[in-house]
Order: C-alpha cells, then structure tokens, then sequence
C-alpha cells in the first residue's frame, strides 16, 4: 500500500484462531521483537511478521449435578458424555455449549467458565477446567401430549412428564395417515388433531389413551386443521381453505353447525393469494379469539388479531408484525398473548424464531428465548406456571418446559427426530 514520503506507520501483529505472534523477522527487517512496529517511510520497507501455532493446551469438561447433559464445543474436540478432554492451540478461542437432558434443568458453569447462560467462551491461554452442572426438575404428574415423526411419518405421542409411559396414540389407522398437532379437551379426557391420507387434512377427535377415534370434517380436496378447543369443550376453532383462501371456522363438538367466522373478500387482493388468517385460540372466558392474518396484504405483513367469538369486531393487537410458527395463545388469565416472531441475522444468513408476550393491548412486548436457534411455543401448562415450547437447539426439534419469563428451562423430549404441537395435562 502506498504511503506519503516521511509518513510515520505502525504495525500491530494480531494473532487468531490459537496463534502466537513469533516477532517481526528478516534480514533486512526495521523492526524486531514482539511490539509494534513504527516505520518512518523515507523508502520502500519489507516487514515480515512471523506466527506459529500455540502449545497445546488442555481443556477438561466434567458433567455434575444430579440431572443429565452434555456438552460440546467450536471448534471440534468435546462431546461430553464421551469425549470430556482434548488439547487446543495456546490462544485459541473455544465456545462451550451445554444441551440439558430429558427432565433437567441447566443450572451453570463452574471453575474456568462462569454464569447460566448456555453458552461459555474461553481462550485457551493456559490448562482450562470447567464444570457443567445439570439438576433434575420436579414438573409434578402431568402428561405431555405431542407430534413426533417416526420414520418421516407423524403421530400423536402422550408421556409422563418425566418420560416413562410413553405411548403412541396413532398410527395410521389403517389408511396411512399423517397425524399433526394435538390439542386437549378442557377436562382432559380428548384430543383433537388434523391428520391426512396424502392429500388433504382433516379433523379428527380421539380419546387420551387412543381411542374412539371420531372424524369430524371430511371435505373432498380441501385441508381443514389448526382445530383447538372452546373452553367449555362444546365448540372447536379450525381453519379450512374450502372458499380457496384460508379462513377461521367454528363448529360443535360433534362437526355439527359448521360457520364461518373470516370473510376474503374483506381483505386486499394480491397474486399470489395470501394465507389469510390462521392459528386461532380462544380467549379463557370464551368471549374472544386471537389469531394471525395478512389482512393488511403482503406489503403490510402478518400482525395479531382479535375477534369477538361470532366474528363481528376484528381488530389489530397494536401493530405487532410478527411471524407466527406458533400461537398465538391466550395465556390462563387471560392477561397477555403468546406467540412467534423471526430474528433475521442477515450477516450470519440464517433466520431464527424467537417466542414473545404481550399485553392483550399489544403493549410491553417482551422477548423470552434468546438462543441462537428456533423456538415455537405451543402451550400454557394449565396452572399457567410454565410455557411449552419446542426447539431445534439440538439439531432436531425437542419439547421443552420453561418459567414464564423464560428462565428454567427443562428438556422434556431428546430422541433424534422432530416433536412438535404439544400440550400439557395436568392432574
């Protein structure tokens, strides 16, 4: 690079990825040692900086508490459970990365890392040895209710909390059908889902342990699902696109007394069409509906909405753009609304969904999951203590349980396949 004559220009040698600057080196060098180097320009100079790679340094992981975990590091080298030790480079910088058990809850590094943030960097200047420590978690006598994939295939799971009795609930019923989502009468007892035969979904109802499988829409060539239950149990909210666009429907229990409750022709045109409107819940007195639309086009982007149950008085939850893989879903008293929203990293390329709450108002928006991953969250647990969501922080997506500010969060599923649409049954 070419300087003025008489510029006076320092040198710094920075090293990285575990290197260790040698000095600056040459015959015919200006500078020499290990500082920075300061040329005054009166002529063409040749500075060499010299850098090798730094001794090996060892770094040991050690897994306690009375939970599961692992952890793994970046670059390559720890997988503990089986590999607890490797040496780096002198220097090198090594993230550190826990991933809970089944029922365990992370509670913090200890010795050379500190904190309870999943995450722990160090720099290997010198022998490391850190502490991963797991606890287990008393979550009480609840049943989860879930989608998990079997050989590409969903179907609705139900375990324990703590993961015994674990039972598939369907499989197929013969006509090889696809069972997704899983929502759970309010006295516990049923379990509505969509499920399809390769074409188009239905709805269908079944008992908690399996059985008496009732279906309730069977409508040729059109895909009806996102079914949930009114709080009293006597009506069920879905979406079907039989009109050619997707709209909001509630009907009885039984499939009986099919009404529409969102209109197309009320909303901005567009080419392609839109998704209109989707994933809809009920308020917990019954009163009102939450959902997500594009109302506003594709220009204005996918906000909350509210609706009186008939589906007179729709208006906006503030101006919330969001993002909906999950929710929104009222919260037990009724006080706030959760659901997803997508954190674009563009410098990173990748496209991550976060879960958030918000007042009912649309006021005091607060973001719960922080990791570099994908959250969806499916359900309030029904005492409203604890928020199921699912992520993919372990490659796969897992369902896990955390504190409603997004604190404690416990592993309730770790098998190496997709389980999503979950919900909690209490006692």
């Amino acid at each position: 690079m070419p300087f003025r004559p008489g510029s006076q220009v320092t040198l710094k040698a920075v090293p990285i990825n575990g290197g260790v600057f040698v000095g600056w080196t040459g015959a015919d060098s200006p500078c020499t040692g290990t500082g920075d180097c300061v040329l005054t320009l009166d002529g063409n100079k040749s500075v060499t900086a010299t850098f090798k790679l730094g001794e090996p340094t060892l770094l040991s992981v050690t897994v306690g508490g009375t939970g599961t975990g692992t952890v793994t590091s970046l670059p390559t080298g720890i997988d503990c459970g089986a590999k607890c030790s490797t040496t780096f480079p002198g220097g090198q910088v090594v993230t550190l990365t826990a991933v809970q058990g089944r029922g365990s809850i992370f509670k913090g590094w200890q010795g050379s890392c500190a904190g309870t943030g999943l995450t722990c960097t160090l720099t290997m200047s010198e022998a490391k040895n850190v502490v991963a420590v797991f606890d287990t978690t008393a979550l009480g006598d609840g049943i989860l209710i879930y989608t998990a994939y079997t050989n590409d295939v969903p179907n609705i799971w139900r375990m324990s909390l703590d993961g015994s009795e674990r039972k598939q609930l369907t499989n197929g019923f013969g006509k090889g059908l696809r069972s997704l989502g899983a929502s759970v009468s309010p006295n516990g007892k049923q379990v509505l889902f969509s499920a399809n035969d390769t074409h188009t979904f239905d709805i269908y109802l079944m008992n908690i342990d399996g059985t008496g499988l009732v279906q309730l829409t069977d409508t040729p060539e059109v895909d009806e699902q996102g079914a949930s239950f009114s709080p009293n149990g006597q009506e069920i909210l879905f979406t079907s696109d039989k009109t050619g666009r997707t709209e909001i429907y509630i009907m009885n229990r039984d499939g009986a007394n099919v009404r529409q409750l969102t209109v197309s022709d009320q909303v901005k045109e567009e080419d392609p069409p839109i998704t209109d409107n989707c994933c809809a819940t009920f308020s917990p007195d019954g009163s009102s509906i939450v959902f997500s639309s594009e109302r506003m086009g594709l220009e204005g982007g996918e906000h909350l909405y509210m609706m009186s149950r008939d589906g007179s008085n729709i208006r906006p939850i503030g101006n919330l753009e969001i993002d909906t893989g999950g929710g929104p879903i009222f919260s037990p008293d009724g006080k706030k609304i959760l659901f997803t929203d997508t954190i674009d990293d563009l410098d990173a390329g990748e496209v991550n969904q976060d879960v958030y709450i918000v007042d009912v108002d649309g006021n005091n928006r607060i973001r719960l999951t922080y990791d570099p991953s994908s959250e969806v969250p499916w359900a309030f647990t029904p005492d409203g203590n604890h928020i199921l969501i699912s992520s993919d922080r372990s490659e796969s997506y897992d369902l896990y349980i955390m504190n409603l500010d997004g604190t404690g969060l416990v592993r309730l599923t770790d098998d190496p396949k997709d389980e999503l649409y979950g919900e909690v049954v209490l006692p």
